[in-house]
């Protein structure tokens, strides 16, 4: 994971830069952007997290997004994922940029420190194809 602040105003400029990109089928939404695609918001950040489905394309986001790393916090999430193959095979590709698929945006948010937890639980008690599987106020 690599943290960045990038020279955008707001969430929505990259978003719409990485549309207009040639990079919007190399990258997926992660975690509380992948929560949020999905319709299950629950926090105030407006932070993007972004799964690179090729690490080469970092330096090409790296300059798209104008990102300068950052020590601590961060604007933009770039993420290498460790099940690449799985997320590039089952992406949900909804806002014309691919989308990490619930049960995985589920999972890794209930290990993400950031509002990660709440974020995950939040999904499970409403989204139903997780509700089958999520007893409340069990750990994960």
């Amino acid at each position: 994971m690599r943290t960045y602040r990038s020279g955008f105003q707001d969430k929505a400029e990259l978003l719409e830069t990485i549309k207009k990109s040639d990079l919007s089928n190399k990258v997926a939404l992660a975690l509380h952007s992948a929560a949020e695609a999905h319709g299950y918001k629950n926090t105030n950040l407006n932070t993007l997290e972004l799964y690179m489905l090729d690490p080469l394309i970092r330096p090409q986001l790296e300059k798209k997004l104008l990102l300068e790393p950052q020590e601590r916090g961060y604007e933009v999430l770039l993420i290498e994922p460790y099940y690449k193959s799985l997320l590039k095979n089952t992406c949900d590709s909804k806002l014309e940029i691919n989308v990490s698929p619930s049960i995985l945006t589920f999972l890794d948010l209930s290990h993400f420190p950031l509002r990660g937890q709440e974020q995950a639980e939040f999904m499970a008690e409403r989204l139903p194809q997780l509700k089958r599987i999520y007893k409340s106020g069990k750990s994960i």
